[in-house]
């Protein structure tokens, strides 16, 4: 028994015209996979620039502030 039918020539490709909506269908694809990318990078580079903004606060300014109130004497 054998359930599957060999061709003789393997090597022959039949090349089917793509339709209409496959190549609209690939072009939306496309298109979301670039439009996903981009938004990531946005946000992430958003994300990358809050924090390094939070750390600069809390390292810099914030013992800036520390320093200043340690020299007025309370009365």
């Amino acid at each position: 028994m054998t359930f599957f039918k060999f061709r003789r020539n393997k090597n022959v490709r039949v090349i089917k015209p793509r339709s209409r909506m496959d190549r609209i269908w690939t072009m939306l694809s496309w298109a979301c996979k670039i439009g996903f990318l981009v938004w990531l990078y946005v946000h992430l580079s958003e994300i990358l620039i809050t924090a390094i903004l939070a750390l600069a606060v809390w390292y810099v300014l914030l013992p800036l502030l520390r320093k200043n109130k340690r020299g007025v004497r309370p009365r």
